[in-house]
């Protein structure tokens, strides 16, 4: 389910000019945040769905890409990806992707880019 609404919602153009924050270990969207709460805008499944957390898949590269969220099953649309590896993040947000290693370079790229505190 996360895969799908993450395609979804990538392929309706729902991420298309979307601001990231940069949250130390991760980069993290954020202009999909709904009416400002922080709660992570809206899946094609209505506001919410369930973790797919697996005990195969975890927090333990760098590009690992997670669904963000504020407690258990509420999934939507925010989504990070890690700059190094975040084990404590296992068993609390869905992994669903990889960027791929030839890209990691911008991950790299991007972490030094000045930003605004």
């Amino acid at each position: 389910r996360t895969c799908r609404n993450f395609l979804e919602l990538c392929k309706a153009g729902y991420y298309d000019g979307i601001t990231f924050h940069v949250i130390s270990l991760v980069l993290s969207s954020s202009a999909l945040v709904s009416e400002c709460t922080g709660r992570g805008g809206y899946s094609i499944y209505g506001a919410r769905f369930d973790d797919e957390i697996s005990a195969r898949h975890n927090h333990d590269a760098t590009g690992i890409v997670s669904m963000a969220n504020f407690g258990r099953n509420t999934n939507a649309s925010q989504f990070f990806i890690l700059f190094k590896p975040s084990p404590h993040l296992d068993g609390k947000h869905t992994v669903f992707g990889k960027v791929r290693e030839n890209s990691l370079v911008v991950l790299d790229k991007m972490q030094l880019v000045k930003v605004k505190k």
